[in-house]
């Protein structure tokens, strides 16, 4: 996941990204000049998937198992998704994606 730009000064938009996913799970699962395993398998055989995957975040999500080194998860639906916006907090990122807030918009007209 990359956050990008700033919408307002409170809020960032959060895309789906191979950015830095290759150094990431080396810093993880690389320590003390060895390859660890993991539950996604061969840490290092991962780790070649990832650099040949280059820029494609479908293809590492697909070798490491899942989406949550490449995408942003929507803490309304709880889906990974490709894009959300990043909503202001102090503790920890959290992202609503596209549907959700429109949805949640279509409620606060509702309210009025």
């Amino acid at each position: 996941m990359k956050i990008i730009g700033r919408a307002t000064p409170k809020f960032d938009v959060a895309i789906a990204s191979a950015d830095d996913v290759a150094d990431k799970w080396k810093g993880q699962y690389f320590t003390n000049g060895k390859w660890g395993t993991t539950s996604f398998g061969d840490s290092s055989k991962v780790y070649q998937q990832i650099l040949d995957a280059g820029s494609d975040f479908e293809a590492i999500a697909k070798a490491i198992g899942n989406k949550g080194w490449t995408h942003p998860i929507c803490m309304a639906c709880n889906n990974y998704v490709t894009r959300a916006i990043v909503l202001p907090n102090d503790c920890r990122e959290d992202c609503i994606c596209g549907p959700c807030l429109t949805r949640g918009l279509e409620l606060l007209d509702r309210a009025a």
